[in-house]
């Protein structure tokens, strides 16, 4: 009992969740207390203004720190509002005073919150007090009238008034309990005893009562009556009770000896018929054990003691001294023939037999046998021993004893020999590179990584950077020149005229003009000036402006004339275009003139500043790399046959599909007519919907061999995608992105590229004739193949050829022009796939490390391409993958011929990686050093095999293989209406004339 806070006891406290109600409410007083401790730290509350007022200062205070906060009153308002109530007078920001105040709200909060808490009145049946006070008593008080009532439950009345009783009458009901518990004490005390002694008895052991007890007596008295009248009868008369006990018990104990050695199987088992119990006559038994005794003190072999312990000693005596004068017999035989061997050579038993005689005899007779039977059966080996012996013996005097112990053990098998010392030689020379080359014997393929991975970081900074650094220094170096500040506009020049135009939002002075008057300034605003020819000549006035450097791209469509204005511009000159393309030509120029149709495609191709340039400035450089191609097909022809296979092309991790690589749909129905084609124009609209639907995340562009074939398709596609929800959507995304839909004939398609490029012939057999008719427009002209060359790497990951023609129909003889031959050699090469098959490269590994590689992956079930590439790189190992036929797994580099021949470290570890996973190589490279190899194969043979069949469980292919060559049709031999009807004829011929009516217009489709 609490007697300390016994005055507080009241009523309310003996109700269910006193403590639990007062507990919470002394935790929110101490928040409270601790929370107003924290605040007056900083600010006086003594005094604090209302609420509302402070609430209005928050919120101004909310609105956030500004300069010009300082002129409006309610800001004034509520710093001062702050400042009041501020111990330390400092300068504070805004966001720092309005937390306060927010900790004062908070404040009135709490407080709000402990005066309206219902436990006041509820269990202490007061009003909430101004300030706190000290719960601590109330709570003690509750917590012991939780404990009176739960004992008070068993044995008082639920009626009776507990709290009453313990304020009216405390000590009273203190000394009562007292005595109480003495006398619970006592008697707890003695019941432990009994109960002590009770659990002696097994009975017992889990009780607690006395009934029991004496139930256990009576049922003792009851069974001891005929035992007493045993006792009677059997003890005598002068016996006491002890020697009576003693008496009972010896023969107890004999009883169970007779039925111990009764039951003794394993003297049974020894005695056999000699066994009688406890009658039996141990004497012989004795005289038995003792010779066998004597037998084992003779130190016999073991299995001539057994033989004379089973059977009758004498006659065994006999037999055993026969066999031991045989054996002793054949031991003198043995040592002469041994005499008699050593006298050719060198000759040990031991080694011969594998067995020495001493450890098992019978052992050592068998294999004695079995080696003078080999020996009698090979005896025409001897000669080849004699001379092996010879050579053993000359391999052990040059240090080759350790090999021949291993041959001859046969730890080493004979064929693998060469191989075994070959073995033992280069690891030696490698263990000893390894220790005099510090560079090699602390390298690890862990650590190289991990610098390849920081230098590939690095070197991407370090471009971004310099980039910057050029602009800094560009800002830095850039001369503004103020010029002129006239009255009027034309008075004005550099900075000052442009300070006067940049304002207005369409300047009233011509470009040109204000080239000439602000060049300098403009200039230092902006160095690089990107234009074309003709913007040069028409913006530029001689002699105005001069640049550094001039760089032209695509120069092998200037002509020299067009470019010479830009050329004198500028202090040096960097010429950039590929002379394999489009030389400037006359073919617009042709076409506005009135000819005749054999002669719409008279071109003639000029020189241009590139071949001039080219001429005169050496040695010129070529850009190998090519990176454009997202498959190795789509270059693969141009640079075998016009680059001399000279450009790096690195290999795709998939064969050719109908998303990737190049493919051709053979039309063997369509006609040409009218330098149009029908049939394709449909085909190839067809497959524009198609790509529209399945690829809408790849670009595309459509070309044609003529200018009517490309108006034709035009318009029937326009026709087609008026009103194609997804069409609008693919050309609108495109468009954004500057990679719009185009139809486009051959002659202006160079400089653009796509994801996809479809491709019409247009030229075919001519209706009713099975010949094709040998002229294909400017292909068959002068610099024919430059066009074909600008066609064919258009596309960054397909090409697919709409054709009326197979190879065959395209007639070749000493007079084909050079563009006649390349379209018949392109369509062979589709149809053949004869310079596409990126492992078609016939090499053979670069070392004896990638070998080891090739045969670890092969057995373990893998097929493997060693040199994988087309032109000027190769992967050294690409592993096909066994699920998915027509892709590659995997590609495994090794620090081979092909790692060390690079130039550039950027090259080696940073360029080629990133170009080999934009071809879809990422994250399935695997690369392994040759000094982690040597030293530990095992452990990279089994990262090695982990990553592939991590690969086999994680990597999908993005796409799927498909022929190169497909054939369509839309007539088959069992069609009723030929293609030759007259009525389809006049059909197709309609189509066409009414889409090409005003064609001029369709110039460049887009």
């Amino acid at each position: 009992m609490p007697e300390e806070h016994i005055h507080l006891q009241r009523s309310e406290l003996a109700k269910i969740g006193a403590t639990q109600a007062l507990e919470s409410l002394l935790c929110l007083q101490s928040k409270w207390i601790a929370f107003r401790a924290e605040i007056e730290e900083s600010l006086y509350i003594d005094n604090l203004p209302s609420g509302e007022n402070i609430k209005k200062a928050i919120l101004t205070l909310r609105e956030g720190d500004r300069w010009y906060r300082v002129f409006q009153s309610q800001w004034r308002s509520a710093v001062s509002l702050h400042k009041s109530l501020q111990r330390n007078k400092v300068k504070m920001q805004g966001k720092n005073r309005l937390a306060q105040l927010e900790k004062i709200i908070e404040m009135f909060q709490l407080e709000q919150k402990w005066k309206t808490d219902t436990g006041w009145k509820e269990f202490l049946g007061i009003d909430p007090p101004d300030d706190p006070i000290s719960l601590d008593g109330f709570i003690s008080l509750a917590k012991w009238n939780g404990l009176v009532l739960s004992a008070a439950e068993s044995f008082i009345s639920k009626g009776e008034n507990y709290v009453e009783i313990a304020v009216s009458q405390p000590k009273l009901l203190k000394r009562e309990f007292m005595v109480l518990k003495i006398e619970l004490d006592s008697f707890n005390h003695a019941f432990g005893v009994i109960n002590s002694e009770l659990r002696r008895h097994h009975e017992f052991a889990d009780g607690n009562l006395l009934e029991p007890t004496f139930d256990k007596v009576k049922s003792f008295i009851r069974e001891m009556n005929p035992i007493i009248d045993f006792i009677n009868n059997a003890a005598r008369d002068e016996s006491l009770y002890a020697d009576f006990v003693m008496s009972c018990e010896a023969a107890l104990e004999r009883r169970e000896l007779e039925l111990e050695i009764s039951r003794n199987t394993e003297v049974k088992n020894l005695l056999g018929d000699f066994f009688a119990g406890v009658n039996t006559d141990i004497a012989d038994a004795f005289d038995v054990l003792k010779f066998g005794q004597s037998i084992d003190q003779l130190n016999l072999f073991p299995f001539i003691q057994e033989a004379l312990r089973s059977k009758h000693p004498i006659e065994i005596a006999k037999e055993i001294k026969t066999a031991f004068e045989n054996i002793d017999a054949g031991l003198v035989a043995l040592a002469k023939f041994e005499a008699d061997l050593k006298s050719f050579g060198s000759f040990d038993q031991t080694t011969w037999l594998g067995v020495k005689i001493e450890d098992d005899l019978s052992v050592f007779a068998q294999s004695l046998y079995k080696r003078l039977d080999g020996a009698i059966q090979d005896a025409h080996l001897l000669i080849p021993w004699s001379l092996y012996v010879a050579r053993r013996k000359e391999a052990d005097q040059i240090g080759l004893v350790n090999f021949l112990i291993l041959l001859e053990s046969k730890q080493l098998d004979a064929a693998d020999l060469s191989n075994d010392y070959a073995y033992c030689t280069y690891s030696t020379i490698v263990r000893k590179i390894f220790q005099t080359k510090p560079e090699l014997g602390g390298f690890t393929g862990l650590k190289h990584n991990q610098i390849i991975a920081d230098f590939r970081r690095l070197d991407k900074e370090i471009i971004k950077l310099r980039g910057r650094e050029i602009a800094v220094d560009c800002l830095i170096r850039a001369y503004l020149p103020r010029g002129s500040n006239g009255v009027r506009v034309d008075d004005k020049t550099e900075m000052s005229l442009l300070n006067l135009l940049i304002p207005q939002q369409r300047p009233r002075m011509p470009v040109r003009k204000i080239l000439l008057k602000a060049g300098k300034a403009i200039q230092g605003l902006k160095p690089c000036f990107m234009m074309g020819p003709q913007a040069v000549a028409q913006f530029l006035t001689p002699g105005a402006i001069k640049f550094d450097i001039v760089i032209m791209d695509e120069a092998s469509q200037l002509k020299p004339e067009e470019a010479i204005g830009a050329i004198a511009r500028g202090g040096q000159l960097v010429i950039v275009g590929d002379p394999k393309q489009l030389p400037p030509t006359s073919f617009f120029a042709a076409r506005n003139q009135t000819v005749s149709t054999d002669e719409e495609f008279t071109i003639t191709d000029a020189e241009s500043i590139l071949d001039i340039c080219t001429s005169h400035f050496r040695p010129t450089r070529l850009l190998k790399w090519h990176y454009r191609s997202q498959h190795h097909s789509l270059i693969a022809f141009s640079n075998h046959n016009w680059y001399g296979d000279d450009l790096i092309v690195f290999p795709s991790p998939y064969d050719q599909g109908s998303k990737l690589g190049v493919r051709a749909v053979y039309l063997s129905d369509a006609t040409y007519e009218n330098q149009t084609n029908i049939r394709e124009a449909r085909r190839v609209v067809d497959a524009v919907v198609d790509h529209i639907i399945q690829r809408p995340n790849d670009s595309l562009g459509v070309v044609t061999l003529n200018m009517k074939q490309r108006d034709l398709i035009a318009e029937l596609l326009e026709q087609r995608l008026t009103d194609d929800e997804s069409a609008v959507l693919y050309r609108e995304k495109w468009s954004a992105e500057g990679q719009s839909l185009f139809v486009k004939n051959l002659e202006n398609v160079q400089g653009d590229e796509r994801d996809a490029i479809i491709i019409s012939t247009t030229f075919g057999r001519p209706h009713g004739s099975k010949v094709v008719r040998q002229n294909f427009g400017p292909i068959s002209k002068q610099g024919g193949w430059r066009r074909l060359n600008v066609l064919f790497t258009r596309a960054k990951k397909s090409i697919t050829i709409y054709t009326s023609m197979k190879p065959e129909d395209i007639v070749m003889d000493y007079s084909t022009p050079e563009g006649t031959k390349a379209l018949r050699n392109y369509l062979e090469y589709i149809r053949t796939g004869l310079l596409t098959s990126a492992d078609q490269t016939g090499r053979e590994p670069d070392s004896d490390f990638e070998i080891a590689v090739i045969d670890l992956l092969r057995n373990k079930g893998y097929e493997v391409t060693p040199q994988l590439g087309v032109a000027g790189y190769s992967i050294d190992i690409a592993v096909k993958n066994p699920d998915m036929p027509g892709s590659y797994l995997a590609a495994i580099e090794c620090d081979g011929a092909t790692y060390h021949s690079a130039l550039s470290v950027r090259d080696r570890d940073r360029i080629r990686q990133e170009i080999l996973e934009s071809l879809g190589w990422r994250d399935r490279i695997w690369r392994i050093w040759s000094t982690d190899w040597f030293r530990t194969p095992r452990e990279e043979a089994e990262k090695l095999i982990g990553f592939l069949e991590n690969l086999r469980k994680t990597w999908k292919p993005e796409y799927s293989y498909s022929e190169s060559w497909m054939e369509e049709s839309l007539y088959t031999p069992d069609t009723v209406e030929p293609i030759s009807e007259p009525m389809v004829i006049d059909e197709e011929r309609a189509v066409v004339s009414s889409a090409l009516i005003e064609s001029e217009e369709y110039l460049d489709i887009e």
